[in-house]
């Protein structure tokens, strides 16, 4: 595609801008014009763009690969203006990056993350190797498809043939996508992971595995977003604790492998000693041989919504909220089991103090 000048491309709709260039949209596609100069990481100088350097071999596969590949549009054509490299042509695809998908329910993002691992296995399979999977490289269009974007830019590779090296990188930094997309909302924090959490478990098995593969990512997917029977504990005072029934947890958890979170209050976010509050009551539940799930941030005024907000968060079928420290006295230990044994859509079994 050739141009007369700059200008024309500039008067055409703008539909997006990045680091290394502006995305115009002109009869249903996009030109990627590169930007001359970008900013370095710390925005302390600008240097010359180097996307703006025309990688002939790169587009060329990537242009004879474009009708080979099913789930993925690669460019379709490169942008001159007089005889001079400045962009590509992609097809204009509708949708949203999945960093505003992120508090999304759990069973929706595990349609997406199987529809990307699907994806990056396919342009692999072609020798195209993305090595910098992003939130804002991957979108989710209109008809409910994810399409992974920007495959122009100097961090995906076009090779000939196979290459073990690049594969790997490219998984490795798939899985680091994955991982963040499933785990991280608004009501994570990044030292939750070091609490030995159970919700965290298998995110940390996957990242210390020295060699994986797309069928890793996958079955990690799987667990992740298995469904779960789950018990909510009140926790907002620390000293009602002791007046716990562990026992009781103890039965549940052993006949009907239910997971526990623990709820604090918000109160308790203010304080630079979150990290330590946390800890200290795990380790009250571990030294009884009770497993956490997960300890989730409660405000007084909005609990019931901030705990319906974490059931689409997390694939919970039965679940059970306890919210007095004497809940033993009040409820039948055969009545929560043959509740939690039950094959019923999601429900609830509410004890107030």
């Amino acid at each position: 595609m050739h141009f007369s000048s700059e200008k024309e491309i500039d008067t055409l709709e703008v539909k997006g801008e990045g680091v290394y260039g502006t995305a115009y949209l002109i009869d249903d596609v996009i030109i990627k014009k590169y930007h001359k100069t970008v900013r370095d990481c710390d925005f302390s100088f600008r240097y010359k763009n180097p996307c703006l350097r025309y990688r002939r071999k790169k587009f060329y596969l990537l242009m004879m690969r474009n009708n080979k590949i099913y789930h993925t549009s690669l460019i379709d054509d490169v942008v001159f203006v007089k005889n001079r490299f400045v962009g590509v042509v992609y097809p204009y695809i509708e949708g949203r990056n999945l960093d505003v998908l992120v508090s999304k329910s759990l069973l929706l993002k595990r349609d997406i993350c199987y529809q990307l691992i699907r994806n990056a296995n396919e342009l692999t399979d072609f020798c195209i190797y993305p090595l910098d999977y992003k939130f804002n490289n991957i979108l989710y269009d209109i008809d409910c498809n994810v399409r992974i974007i920007d495959l122009d830019d100097l961090f995906t590779k076009v090779t000939l043939v196979k290459n073990p090296v690049y594969l790997y990188r490219s998984i490795c930094s798939l899985r680091r996508t994955v991982i963040q997309f499933l785990e991280d909302n608004e009501d994570c924090n990044y030292n939750d992971y070091h609490l030995g959490l159970d919700k965290f478990q298998f995110a940390s098995q996957l990242s210390k595995k020295i060699f994986f593969s797309y069928q890793d990512l996958k079955d990690y997917v799987n667990l992740r977003c298995q469904s779960l029977n789950c018990i909510f504990v009140d926790c907002t005072n620390i000293g009602e604790l002791s007046n716990i029934d562990f026992s009781f947890l103890k039965k549940i958890q052993e006949f009907t492998f239910t997971k526990i979170v623990l709820c604090i209050t918000d109160q308790k976010c203010q304080s630079i000693y979150l990290y330590d509050y946390k800890k200290t009551i795990i380790q009250v539940f571990q030294q009884q041989l009770i497993d956490i799930y997960d300890i989730l941030v409660v405000s007084n005024q909005a609990s019931e919504c901030v705990i319906n907000h974490y059931l689409q968060q997390n694939n919970i079928i039965r679940f059970l909220i306890l919210k007095c420290p004497e809940y033993q006295e009040r409820i039948d230990i055969d009545l929560c089991v043959n509740f939690f044994k039950q094959e019923h859509d999601k429900s609830k079994i509410l004890i107030k103090s």
